[in-house]
């Protein structure tokens, strides 16, 4: 009666979609590694929540569809990722964030009706971004202010470097 209780809310996001780097600069180890990460995020996902996963080079396709089942097998994933064909001799990672609603599929409610006037469909979802950065057409900073309007947040996972490579050239700027 002296205090009121203290009462914190999280907003938990009801859709996770992977959206993952398939351009060229991605080595087949590097592949490899992201089907393994997913598969292992997969594992600790709750079972309510739907995922998508989403391959992006020029264009971006859908690799596996909006579901609740588990993708827990890497070969599972990586079969999944290759089926996507998408055009590997670029890398624009404007177009796939701004796709992330078109992959999802229409604004419902979760009582199956229509979503309010104004509400995104995207709302609450989460996006791992699964990419080593390096766009060669568009720009994703200046569309990040629209994903976050859309109810996206974004979390990158850049890929490990393998090999015996000790440093990585992104660019060479010649006069």
């Amino acid at each position: 009666l002296l205090g009121g209780a203290r009462v914190r809310t999280a907003a938990v996001p009801r859709r996770l979609v992977y959206l993952v780097d398939g351009s060229a600069s991605i080595d087949p180890a590097q592949r490899a590694w992201f089907a393994r990460r997913i598969a292992s995020l997969e594992r600790l996902r709750p079972p309510q929540m739907e995922r998508a996963v989403a391959v992006f080079g020029a264009d971006t396709r859908l690799a596996a569809p909006v579901s609740r089942e588990p993708l827990d097998q890497p070969e599972a994933v990586a079969r999944a990722l290759e089926r996507a064909a998408v055009t590997r001799t670029a890398t624009n990672l404007e177009t796939a964030l701004l796709s992330v609603p078109s992959l999802l599929g229409s604004a419902t409610s979760s009582a199956g009706l229509p979503a309010a006037p104004g509400a995104s469909q995207a709302g609450r979802t989460a996006v791992i971004l699964l990419s080593d950065g390096r766009e060669t057409t568009g720009s994703a900073a200046g569309v990040l202010a629209a994903v976050r309007r859309l109810g996206i947040g974004l979390f990158p996972v850049p890929p490990p470097t393998f090999g015996k490579a000790a440093a990585v050239w992104n660019q060479l700027a010649v006069p």
